[in-house]
């Protein structure tokens, strides 16, 4: 997988410094630049990855927020699966903020899922 996966942590990391550049959004800036990057590994994952047929079971495993259906797909799904929780945990630890982002990274995969299935067509 790790051919497919674009690595630009600091573009991920300037991005979110345009937007929080003042110094006391430190943790905002740094939370921020980690799911731009997560949210870049799922369109590399969709975009370039996966099958038709593993891209549908991954994410139906998303919409479950399900460790084990991810596995099922593969490895790799399982570990991005664990890698977004955790960041999304760690989000929420810090900065005590909410854990909407777990059902707006549903909504993000729902829409990549309708790409897919107009690239069937």
């Amino acid at each position: 997988m790790g051919q497919y996966i674009r690595e630009r942590p600091v573009e991920c990391y300037f991005w979110a410094l345009s937007i929080f550049y003042e110094p006391h959004y430190a943790k905002g800036r740094m939370m921020f630049a980690k799911l731009i990057k997560l949210m870049s590994l799922f369109d590399d994952i969709f975009d370039s990855y996966g099958t038709v047929e593993e891209l549908h079971q991954f994410n139906k495993a998303m919409q479950r927020w399900d460790k084990e259906g991810a596995e099922q797909v593969g490895k790799c799904y399982s570990y991005v699966l664990s890698c977004f929780s955790k960041t999304l945990d760690e989000c929420v630890a810090d900065a005590g903020a909410s854990p909407v982002g777990i059902d707006c990274t549903r909504e993000t995969l729902y829409t990549h899922a309708i790409d897919l299935t107009f690239v069937e067509l």
